[in-house]
């Protein structure tokens, strides 16, 4: 569910604040984001995450700096594809920035929101 509030009584109506209720739903629903900001990303995942990735480089012959240096970024590619904030705009085309956040798309739809909550 998400909730997309105003400060003023007029934007709601607005040509642009429908635009972004459009853009925010058509993302949510394209990219399945699992929390709004990563620091409401549920500990259980972050640690089942870290956990996996541990995993993964166990095995690998790299000094442990360099493996710990390799989990936090397999838990950033994490936020990326699963927070909604750090996820690429899904409307975005070939050429532009896409990279999270990046986008001038996605700066101005960030900075119009004021509150939006997401449970999954």
């Amino acid at each position: 569910m998400v909730e997309l509030n105003s400060e003023t009584t007029s934007s709601p109506t607005r040509r642009s604040f429908k635009q972004l209720a459009k853009d925010l739903a058509l993302h949510i629903a394209s990219a399945r984001p699992i929390a709004v900001r990563i620091e409401d990303v549920p500990a259980d995942v972050v640690e089942r995450e870290r956990r996996v990735a541990k995993a993964q480089v166990a095995e690998e012959k790299k000094p442990d700096a360099v493996k710990d240096k390799i989990v936090e970024g397999k838990l950033k590619k994490f936020y990326q594809e699963n927070v909604l904030l750090e996820q690429p705009f899904v409307k975005e085309r070939q050429g532009h920035d896409r990279r999270p956040g990046k986008s001038a798309l996605w700066q101005g739809r960030r900075r119009r929101l004021r509150s939006v909550g997401l449970q999954v």
